[in-house]
């Protein structure tokens, strides 16, 4: 396990990366050690190279996470109602009731 990881290195990584990652993701890509994860966490997060979505999840934001996205992170269960996705997609101009 390394004990360094320059901000460099971390932003080449976000920048080709997917839009959210967990704990476990990150200490993959970096190899870091926990201790030195969780420091190195909560510089990007104040420098606002990751986004905390919740404790030990993060949003990407040089591949911003679409809020479905999000959402299914979050809550497994949810979904996507024909009518929401009907106007997603532009086939209905009625915003769906929440």
């Amino acid at each position: 396990m390394k004990s360094s990881f320059s901000q460099t290195d971390w932003v080449k990584i976000l920048r080709q990366g997917k839009s959210i990652y967990n704990f476990t993701e990150l200490m993959r890509l970096s190899d870091l050690s926990v201790l030195w994860l969780r420091k190195a966490i909560q510089r990007l997060v104040k420098r606002r190279l990751l986004l905390r979505l919740k404790r030990e999840l993060y949003a990407n934001p040089f591949a911003l996470p679409s809020l479905e996205e999000v959402a299914a992170v979050l809550y497994p269960l949810a979904y996507i109602s024909l009518e929401s996705a009907l106007f997603m997609h532009g086939v209905r101009d009625q915003v769906p009731h929440l």
